[in-house]
């Protein structure tokens, strides 16, 4: 079972993956939406040192009526300009395949990064809703509701997550959460953007580690808003745990704990992680919407089993070397790009 704490402490010998997108709007409710997002990976010694092996961080502003990208600030990030004029989802992650291969096939932070785009963009309306600006049911951009019923087993028909028009019940489930970084261990994560503002966080922490004959990827993925009263309130965490053999990077276990999610029935989604233990963990990130599509999944736990896939080549680099501290440092990688407004 994953810790159940969102940042517990760096193992000995490990990589460990921190991303986050905040979203937010700089120009107001109705003006153009921003996600600021940042990435890093950092190799853990015997001893408890760290080297960065990646960090990256790119700036994506988008029209909230038709979801095309309009402008990116990621001049480090080669073919990064190939998502502008790409629409939030399939789009955006088509063009990142086309001309970010070489990211997408070492499983950039980068990549996770533009991946959730989507995600975010869909959970937007929870900081919208939290702020008196809108209704958790209303796509960003959007004046009517969506109809739910199918979408995913949380919205299956007769679920307490559906209102009477089919949208979605804004008498959902939240509570407030602590700060991702770790007061004892402040090099544990990267810094995430500061906002006191309305704003929507999507946060990722992947930890891969060698025991045995296999390998561990122990992951959190939190969506949290910040509130008018201060602090946050999370509205999705899970923890998620695989482990894959050393000889073939198949899956052996798959487990996710529910800890933060907005309805009754979504806990039940993680019933469908046995039926993925068998697949290669490279090949999660196509396989898991297929497997379980719709009212057989979760969108946000599917979105955290499609991440291990992306630790793929992490967890090959941590086998190949003696030592995490042996890894091939790639620099600093866009850390200094400006953000939102």
């Amino acid at each position: 079972m994953a810790d159940d704490r969102a940042t517990p402490p760096r193992r000995p010998s490990s990589i460990r993956r921190t991303t986050s997108v905040d979203v937010s709007w700089p120009e107001g409710r109705d003006g153009l939406v921003c996600f600021e997002g940042v990435g890093r990976d950092i190799v853990t010694d015997e001893v408890g040192g760290f080297s960065v092996v990646e960090h990256v961080s790119v700036t994506v502003d988008v029209d909230p009526v038709d979801r095309r990208v309009v402008a990116i600030d990621a001049p480090t990030v080669e073919g990064a300009s190939a998502v502008v004029g790409a629409r939030v989802g399939r789009e955006v992650r088509g063009a990142m395949v086309d001309r970010m291969s070489a990211d997408v096939t070492r499983g950039a932070p980068v990549v996770q990064l533009f991946d959730d785009l989507t995600g975010a963009w869909i959970v937007a309306a929870y900081a919208l809703f939290l702020w008196g600006q809108g209704d958790t049911g209303v796509l960003l951009g959007s004046t009517e509701r969506r109809q739910m019923a199918g979408v995913c087993l949380g919205f299956s028909p007769g679920s307490s997550a559906l209102a009477p028009d089919g949208g979605v019940n804004d008498r959902h489930m939240s509570v407030d959460v602590d700060e991702l970084v770790d007061p004892d261990d402040p090099d544990g994560w990267h810094r995430p953007t500061e906002r006191r503002d309305m704003s929507l966080r999507r946060a990722r922490r992947l930890d891969v580690f060698l025991t045995g004959d296999e390998v561990v990827i122990d992951s959190m993925f939190q969506d949290s808003s910040t509130q008018p009263s201060a602090g946050r309130a999370g509205v999705h965490q899970y923890g998620v745990t695989a482990r894959v053999g050393r000889d073939d990077l198949v899956l052996r276990l798959l487990d996710a704990d529910p800890r933060v999610l907005p309805y009754g029935e979504c806990p039940m989604a993680m019933l469908g992680l046995p039926g993925l233990v068998g697949t290669p963990l490279l090949a999660l990130r196509d396989d898991v919407a297929a497997r379980l599509p719709g009212v057989h999944g979760c969108t946000h736990l599917n979105d955290a089993v499609r991440a291990l896939s992306l630790m793929e080549g992490r967890a090959v680099a941590l086998m190949r070397d003696s030592s995490p501290a042996d890894l091939t440092i790639a620099g600093d990688v866009g850390a200094n790009i400006d953000g939102c407004a």
